[in-house]
């Protein structure tokens, strides 16, 4: 996935105009999102995991860390 967390970031913002970065890159393991753009407020989990639970673990501490003030929109990807 780490991988693929850099290939989408690039390929995200060329389709769709985002200012994706990973925010893996800035914090070792960032806590429930991999990808994020504070100015158009979009934030993205790249996993390979589909699982109720690894969703809802996901959203959990999305919300738990307080992201929901920097971002309106989770996609698990």
């Amino acid at each position: 996935n780490i991988h693929m967390e850099h290939f989408l970031v690039g390929l995200l913002n060329k389709l769709y105009g985002y200012n994706l970065v990973n925010l893996n890159a800035e914090e070792t393991n960032f806590t429930s999102i991999d990808l994020g753009d504070k100015e158009k407020r979009i934030a993205i989990q790249v996993t390979s995991d589909n699982t109720s639970t690894k969703i809802k673990d996901t959203l959990k501490k999305f919300f738990e860390n307080g992201y929901d003030s920097d971002f309106d929109t989770t996609n698990l990807q």
